[in-house]
């Protein structure tokens, strides 16, 4: 790969230290991305800063990363794989300190902003050297290992962010990265070759400006678009036909320059391009399920934070041992089609048994579903990386995990969005139609009777059928947004048969 310096070739596969320490490196980037979620309320207490304002020490970090993750070829191409996969380890950790030692919004936002786009380049970087290092027989295996840690670290990052809020305080949920990250430093630095010939080349900078602004206004507007009600708010408009433009003016830019700053011309292999439309929509779906389902049981069972949290906690637990299971056991007896398919299935039949909700459901009813999903994370994750870029070059491995890995982010970022305004969409819609029956000319409202003979007439029973009201409302419209979901994973089905193993 030119530019690239790889890691040393001692004895066939790299050691298991080195594995190890890739795969910290990933779980906090990871993890970084949704524990800021929990302790938002700690972090408005803090900086006296509103709803609005505190959000975008998630977005910050957001758009960080959607700008700098397709920018990992060009950076390795120019620096070395080496050097920019120990810089974005040192940056990443180094600001993570300075999160924690913020003592205002706009340095909490300014850091998270440094933290995004350091950690960017971790997740494909270290995607990239396990590629190219394992023989093709071991890809699968190597890879659903090092997926566990994808997939596990935003459904751990919730817990951890609340347990370690409660025992310490906010501030060590990036303190904690410190002694983490600086072990993963240690256990790859061995394995890591510094070469300096690096063959320079002519930086695309209209192309880095063009993507910039692409992937900046569209994370912003996604980020935006929920709380301004999209196409209502002048400046959500604004941001999408910039993101529209900058983007078609990318693309021709990319087609048309002799070097440009992502190597587009990668979605012309079959495979890739499918995997990574699989990934996004997958992404999607997934992230869509983890944001929703603990906040849908706060909201309407009043679980405590922790419990919530906890819920997510066996499906991670599944998916990481059949991950395992699958490599070991089955992976040579499964077609790479027929897994991805099979794993698409059981994501779409625990989002379907989420869509059956009621006021009733305990905890193994939300639990049991999610180990479900589980199932079908493990089935896509230990397939479609290998077999997406089985006919990708070693030369441009880097630049093809760095375009796959942001196509699960901003996948996410789309379903979350689309699926959260959705889901207020249908809390109108069902608000409308069960107010129609809250009168008294409606022989079941006359005849309702309240827990402990309480009249709905009187203020105190119009306080509990509000509750209960809203409560049914809310619960109808969870149930059609994790029908929706179901929705984007039945039409990737169809696109896992043009995959070629």
């Amino acid at each position: 790969m030119r530019g690239t310096n790889k890691l040393k070739e001692s004895e066939g596969a790299p050691r298991f230290g080195f594995v190890l320490g890739l795969m910290l490196l990933v779980t906090l980037e990871v993890v970084d991305t949704t524990v800021v979620n929990i302790i938002l309320p700690h972090l408005k207490g803090s900086f006296g800063a509103t709803s609005d304002q505190i959000t975008w020490s998630i977005s910050s970090y957001m758009v960080a990363t959607a700008i700098v993750m397709p920018l990992t070829g060009y950076l390795v191409r120019r620096f070395g794989q080496s050097q920019v996969l120990l810089a974005g380890s040192i940056g990443f950790i180094i600001s993570s300190v300075l999160c924690g030692f913020s003592s205002s919004l706009g340095l909490m936002v300014f850091f998270r902003l440094l933290q995004g786009g350091f950690g960017a380049v971790l997740i494909p970087i270290s995607q990239a050297l396990l590629l190219d290092k394992f023989s093709r027989t071991m890809r699968a295996q190597i890879m659903a290992i090092w997926g566990i840690a994808l997939m596990v670290g935003p459904l751990i990052g919730p817990i951890l962010g609340g347990i370690i809020t409660e025992s310490l305080s906010w501030r060590w949920v990036f303190f904690i990265n410190l002694p983490i990250g600086v072990f993963a430093i240690l256990l790859i630095f061995r394995d890591l070759e510094f070469n300096i010939k690096i063959e320079s080349f002519k930086t695309d900078w209209y192309g880095m400006i063009f993507l910039a602004v692409f992937l900046g206004c569209l994370q912003m507007a996604l980020d935006l678009g929920h709380s301004k009600d999209w196409f209502d708010s002048g400046k959500v408009v604004i941001l999408i036909c910039f993101s529209v433009v900058a983007g078609l003016i990318l693309i021709h830019h990319c087609f048309n320059e002799a070097e440009p700053i992502i190597r587009i011309h990668l979605f012309k292999d079959l495979n890739f391009l499918i995997g990574n439309l699989i990934m996004a929509g997958y992404g999607m779906a997934m992230y869509a399920v983890i944001v929703l389902l603990p906040i849908a049981v706060q909201e309407v069972f009043n679980y405590p934070v922790l419990t919530a949290g906890f819920i997510l906690t066996p499906r991670a637990i599944v998916s990481a041992f059949l991950l395992w299971f699958l490599t070991k056991v089955l992976v040579v007896h499964i077609d790479s089609r027929w897994a991805i398919i099979l794993g698409l299935f059981f994501s779409m039949l625990g989002c379907y048994q989420m869509s059956k909700f009621s006021l009733n459901t305990d905890t193994e009813g939300f639990v049991i579903p999610g180990m479900i999903m589980g199932v079908g994370m493990a089935f896509v994750w230990s397939r479609l990386s290998v077999v997406s870029f089985e006919t990708i070059g070693e030369k441009a491995s880097s630049d093809a995990t760095g375009l796959f890995n942001l196509m699960r982010t901003m996948g996410g970022s789309i379903g979350v969005s689309i699926c959260s305004s959705y889901l207020v969409v249908r809390e109108q819609v069902h608000w409308n139609y069960l107010s129609q029956f809250i009168n008294n000319q409606n022989p079941s409202f006359k005849g309702l009777s309240l827990p402990n003979q309480i009249s709905p007439n009187t203020s105190e029973g119009i306080t509990i059928l509000g509750s209960q009201y809203e409560k049914q409302i809310q619960i109808a419209a969870y149930n059609d947004t994790f029908l929706f979901i179901c929705i984007i994973f039945i039409l990737m089905i169809p696109l896992s048969f043009l995959l070629k193993d």
